[in-house]
């Protein structure tokens, strides 16, 4: 019995082809594979994102409000 080779070079793109997108490939080679991309999901990434930003620059700021000037000035 002989195993079957999947890969290689003979199934890499010519340089000259332009080469699919990702969905397009998986979907080549999974049979009833249809990509979705949820609006919510999109959504929520730049909500996400934002509020990572939010909290890492209120975190030190309360950290640093917190703080007796004097006692920062003079540590410095």
């Amino acid at each position: 019995m002989t195993a079957k080779r999947y890969g290689g070079p003979s199934s890499a793109p010519s340089p000259r082809t332009p080469s699919p997108s990702c969905g397009r490939l998986a979907s080549d080679s999974i049979q009833g594979y249809e990509m979705v991309i949820l609006r919510g999901r999109i959504a929520m990434a730049p909500a996400g994102a934002a509020l990572v930003r939010v909290v890492a620059g209120l975190w030190p700021a309360r950290r640093a409000a917190r703080l007796n000037v004097l006692t920062a000035l003079r540590a410095d």
